[in-house]
């Protein structure tokens, strides 16, 4: 019972090392980004597959909620600003629809070239609106394959290292068992 005990336990620490592997090296990234600045709540979402390639024209999404529910798309100067390291690259008034509680805004852009991009995404009341004024920012890095941290990779990778580990344990056990 003793050599058991201790296969066991080695197996068990492979399985723990390894899931421990896939946890760390695995990098956070957040496809929708929400922003706020006070009752005003901001997603931000780039077609496609908020994935965008150098060279190539993507489509900057926004979504605007507003927990006072004073917020007007009609009613807003928004606006997008693109930078890379300092150089402004984009600043455009930005239409964001009305429909219901629903308010979406969209923008093409192509961004030039690898790098890191801050999206700045601004709003402030006209014609007699009352929502709270916004300047919100979002950090963007564009590679030419897209993102170099795929969140969905280490983790796929993880779970199936995982489930072979885990269904070699059972099958081991339940050999272990037989010939007890």
């Amino acid at each position: 019972m003793k050599k058991y005990s201790i296969t066991f336990k080695r197996i068990l620490l492979v399985v723990v090392a390894l899931l421990a592997i896939t946890v760390v090296g695995a990098k956070t990234v957040y496809a929708h980004e929400l922003q706020s600045e006070g009752s005003v709540h901001v997603i931000m979402h780039i077609n496609p597959d908020d994935n965008p390639i150098a060279g190539k024209q993507s489509t900057l999404v926004f979504y605007v909620f507003d927990d006072q529910e004073n917020f007007s798309g009609t009613h807003c100067a928004c606006n997008v600003g693109v930078t890379m390291d300092g150089t402004k690259l984009l600043s455009k008034p930005i239409n964001i629809g009305d429909k219901g509680f629903n308010h979406v805004g969209e923008l093409p852009f192509s961004f030039p070239m690898l790098g890191d991009y801050q999206i700045n995404f601004s709003g402030k009341p006209i014609d007699g609106s009352s929502f709270q004024t916004f300047n919100l920012n979002y950090p963007l890095a564009v590679s030419q394959a897209g993102r170099t941290n795929n969140p969905d990779k280490p983790f796929f990778i993880g779970a199936a290292v995982l489930g072979l580990a885990m269904i070699g344990l059972v099958i081991f056990t339940v050999r272990e068992f037989k010939d007890a």
